[in-house]
């Protein structure tokens, strides 16, 4: 703390309260709060009353004794505190497993302690991210979430990563949570229901990495943005049904089995990320409700062929499909397929695509040139290329036929 020479008030102290607490102590970690608690009595007040927490374990992992005064000056502080309201409220710890651990019982205790502790401060903003000490970080841990937590009356944010299952359901539900984020978690048949008829202002749901789910259903009449990932195999039926779904954002990666379903109802969808093994599903039954003008843009992490694209094209043409993403061409046909299909009227509503460049092979370019020639309100093209990209390849493709005059062409290397 150094002072100044004509107030003698040191610079930290000396901050309105608010600042001190976004721009300083938002930022440090528990063990620097505890450090900057003793300097004066200015500081131990501003730590106490912080109202962001941020519990970090991982500096030590290795170190017993420091995760005991971890755990200790945690405790202290929440005693202190008395229910002064807390903003947002951070923890990220590892928990034994291997059962050989005995204070592992003791730290799985005394988290669950934080968490009902932080819920009588009327927290609004809680994420707890949980992990095995060994092995893969998209382990799940047997952890016991409090089934309080999933009535609380204050949180507007809760994310919760790595946990194994989650406690059934309550039949309450959350009266202010706008965003949920749940990571490498295992969902039962409640949660569907749960998160329909229980969360009436939820905005934002991401469901990340879920794990042994045959079938996700959401139908809300609030959510307007909605992130789903899975590459478990049982994962099998996803449907949504959600009237002011603006963004969607879906990772479905799968095997060759033909029991897979999507079935979406999203009238206002505007932005679609869809990427992952896209062209094994019915694409005509499942788009058929996107309502027309939505920004389309497709990834796709699976093989991709002429004929598939022009596929994908013929159920979008319906659609102002403005964005194209398109990963992983591998077809060595001639897109004389694609011209044969009355490619002006599938690709010409494109507005902004980009197109990996990897082999460089005929197919590719082809595919490029098709595009250049039959989008014709398209006003950008991003070609990603893997190094060296020669000159004769880039100027074949600038001096290329366009639908649009106010298309420009980009290179970037990856």
């Amino acid at each position: 703390m150094s002072k100044s020479l004509k107030t003698g008030l040191d610079k930290f102290t000396s901050l309105p309260e608010d600042v001190a607490n976004d721009k300083v102590l938002a930022r440090l970690s528990m063990e620097d709060i505890s450090r900057l608690s003793v300097v004066s009595r200015r500081c131990r007040q501003l730590c106490i009353s912080t109202p962001f927490l941020n519990v970090d374990v991982t500096p030590y992992l290795n170190n017993a004794a420091k995760r005991t005064r971890l755990m200790n000056y945690v405790d202290r502080l929440f005693s202190l505190r008395r229910g002064m309201a807390i903003h947002r409220f951070t923890v990220c710890w590892s928990l034994d497993q291997s059962g050989l651990n005995n204070g592992s019982e003791e730290e799985e205790y005394r988290v669950i302690s934080w968490l009902h502790n932080a819920l009588m401060c009327n927290v609004k903003k809680l994420v707890l991210v949980l992990r095995p000490k060994t092995g893969s970080i998209l382990r799940a841990c047997d952890f016991a979430l409090p089934p309080s937590l999933l009535c609380s009356a204050s949180l507007t944010l809760l994310g919760i990563y790595g946990i194994n299952k989650l406690p059934s359901f309550s039949s309450i539900g959350f009266s202010s949570l706008t965003v949920l984020k749940l990571c490498t978690v295992r969902l039962d048949e409640s949660f569907s229901d749960w998160v329909s008829t229980r969360c009436k202002f939820l905005q934002t749901l991401y469901l990340q990495s879920i794990k042994e789910t045959k079938s996700i259903v959401i139908n809300s009449s609030c959510i307007t943005e909605l992130y789903i990932s899975s590459m478990d195999r049982e994962l099998c039926h996803i449907q949504v049904s959600a009237g002011i779904l603006k963004t969607m954002i879906l990772w479905w990666l799968f095997d060759a089995r033909n029991d897979r379903r999507l079935q979406l109802s999203v009238p206002q969808l505007q932005m679609f990320v869809w990427r992952g093994n896209i062209l094994r599903l019915p694409l005509t039954e499942n788009l058929a409700s996107l309502k027309s003008g939505a920004n389309i843009f497709l990834a796709s992490a699976s093989t991709l062929t002429s004929r598939n694209i022009v596929h994908v094209f013929y159920d979008l043409r319906r659609f102002n499909s403005s964005i194209l993403f398109i990963k992983n061409l591998r077809d060595y046909e001639s897109t004389k397929y694609c011209n044969g299909q009355n490619g002006k009227t599938l690709a010409q509503n494109l507005k902004f695509v980009t197109i990996e460049l990897i082999s460089q092979a005929k197919n590719e370019l082809e595919m490029v040139k098709y595009l250049l020639k039959n989008a014709e309100y398209l006003q950008r093209m991003t070609i990603l290329y893997a190094p060296p990209l020669g000159s004769d390849v880039v100027g074949e493709i600038r001096g290329h036929e366009k639908a649009s005059k106010a298309a420009v062409v980009k290179f970037h290397p990856m």
